[in-house]
């Protein structure tokens, strides 16, 4: 199917996660959906954190995609499948493909590796952040020039995009078909969705290039994610989607369907109206209509549904809040929500990033509002005022946290500094947090300690680690475990281990137009 075809979409009910369920629904989607295979086969599920007592609805379940495995390669019986993609940044793929594990016994306590074993070895698992890789040069567009690669985007045409080349999984140059697998959920850092643009757009970078623009230039690297990564089938788990908080720890909401699409678009444009969203201001899939990835009307979109939209609509409103709030306003809403006052004074500045600083640090509040016996200890936890963005007036407190490359530069410049200490490079890289902490004083004479977090944006473990510290040890959120620390720092070193081995040398390079698999989707010409 070429991108000017009008693409389908088809929502199925499912009401459960039950095998014989879900494999009726399927069958009855691939009816209505019918894409040609090839015989080399590329997936990629969310798995962006898989934790039975933390992060419980917020991947894709196996039970889902185990039937539509069966459907698939029972109509090319000579064809193999290769799971790719990455989990969250700092967490081995690998052990939260594993954890992914579901309900059904069959996956319990191996998760989506049990998929080898039952499809007699048609099926592998080989994780972009271990497995052999290949460097694709991108060439639709103009490439935003390096000097404003710092500076905010909203002048930009829709045409240009952020990477010059990136560096991931080599199956997307041999593959033949690409069938993306999304866990439809809330997100606060994506404009309040996560769908099928996002989930290549961002789940196939390597941790090294995970934060590299993770901004205001955040739509504009999904989209070009889609001149190598356009899938040709999805297959979304919908039976259950994650609700209202943190992308990897918000709980899961009855919504009872499947998804399945041949377009990224279509599928996100149907997605936004579901949970009620204008996808004209969903900006990551926005652009990749813009660039002629698919269309952005629902009524270019050919929708087959067994369960009337509208009815839809009408759960997903009583879900209650998706979350998707500024994250100056998230106090006032923890009162709300729960009648505490929380300590934390948030002190805001445009421009602002809904994936950078701002959008991080809301993500990570939720990362102990998602839990509901954790809320009463959120209000007890040291009174501090947290800076982000080019933030605008004074703070409150003594202790501050400055969050983010702009927020730190404008918080140094505001003060004179009294003492600063610096975390050397290396124990940074290594194991992230605070970057410096200050002894400062005001021009009113206001004395005070600021820790600085400032990446751009800093990411969930400078959160984790830097609030700690910096609290002494009383902010701690559901994230913070020995189990996942050891993920983190020793299991991610037998990670980075095995690239090394299955990469001796310099990547390979190709270019992102030779792709064969491509050649059908790429559009000719671009709206301008």
């Amino acid at each position: 199917m070429g991108v000017s075809e009008r693409p389908v979409v088809w929502i199925g009910r499912a009401e459960s996660y039950q095998s014989a369920v879900l494999a009726e629904a399927l069958s009855r989607g691939f009816g209505v959906v019918q894409v040609p295979l090839g015989r080399v086969l590329a997936a990629k599920c969310n798995w962006v954190m898989a934790h039975r007592g933390v992060s419980r609805h917020c991947y894709t379940r196996p039970e889902v995609v185990r039937p539509a495995i069966e459907q698939i390669l029972s109509q090319v019986p000579d064809a193999e499948l290769t799971f790719i993609g990455n989990s969250g940044a700092g967490v081995p793929t690998a052990v939260m493909a594993r954890r992914a594990e579901g309900e059904a016994p069959e996956f319990r306590g191996q998760g989506f590796c049990a998929l080898p074993g039952m499809f007699h070895g048609r099926v592998r698992i080989v994780p972009t952040d271990e497995g052999p890789l290949t460097r694709y040069r991108l060439s639709m567009g103009p490439r935003i020039p390096s000097e404003e690669r710092r500076q905010a985007a909203t002048a930009w045409t829709p045409q240009h995009r952020y990477w010059e080349s990136i560096l991931t999984s080599r199956a997307l140059r041999d593959a033949e078909t690409l069938i993306w697998f999304p866990k439809l959920k809330s997100n606060v850092l994506s404009q309040g969705l996560t769908g099928a643009c996002k989930l290549g757009g961002i789940g196939l970078l390597l941790d090294e290039d995970r934060m590299d623009g993770h901004n205001f230039h955040n739509d504009r690297r999904i989209a070009d994610m889609m001149e190598i990564a356009r899938p040709d089938l999805i297959v979304t788990d919908a039976v259950e989607v994650a609700w209202g908080g943190n992308q990897m720890t918000e709980p899961g909401k009855h919504l009872g369907i499947l998804m399945m699409s041949d377009n990224p678009v279509a599928h996100d444009v149907v997605a936004c109206h579901l949970f009620g969203l204008d996808v004209m201001r969903v900006n990551h899939v926005r652009m990749c209509g813009e660039r002629g990835w698919g269309p952005l009307r629902l009524e270019d979109v050919r929708i087959v549904t067994e369960v009337p939209l509208d009815e839809l609509r009408r759960r997903v409103a009583g879900f209650g809040s998706s979350g998707f709030l500024p994250v100056d306003q998230f106090g006032a809403y923890f009162k709300d929500q729960t009648g505490y006052d929380l300590p934390l004074e948030i002190v805001s500045g445009p421009p602002y990033e809904h994936a950078g600083s701002h959008g991080v640090l809301l993500d990570w509040l939720y990362m102990s509002y998602d839990f509901a016996e954790r809320r009463a200890g959120m209000a007890r936890w040291p009174a501090a005022s947290l800076l982000v963005g080019e933030f605008e007036g004074s703070w409150q407190h003594s202790k501050v946290y400055c969050i983010g490359r702009r927020a730190s530069e404008r918080f140094t410049s505001a003060v004179q500094v009294v003492q600063e200490y610096r975390v050397p490079g290396w124990i940074s890289r290594l194991l992230r947090g605070p970057s410096h902490v200050q002894r400062y004083r005001t021009a009113e004479g206001k004395v005070g300690w600021a820790v600085h977090m400032s990446g751009d944006p800093p990411t969930h473990r400078d959160f984790i680690l830097g609030f700690f510290l910096g609290s002494l040890g009383a902010m701690v959120p559901a994230l913070f475990r020995a189990d996942l620390i050891f993920d983190s720092y020793v299991l991610m070193l037998g990670t980075k281990v095995r690239r090394l081995l299955n990469n001796p040398g310099p990547p390979p390079e190709v270019d992102a137009e030779s792709i064969a698999r491509m050649k059908k989707f790429r559009p000719t010409s671009q709206p301008v």
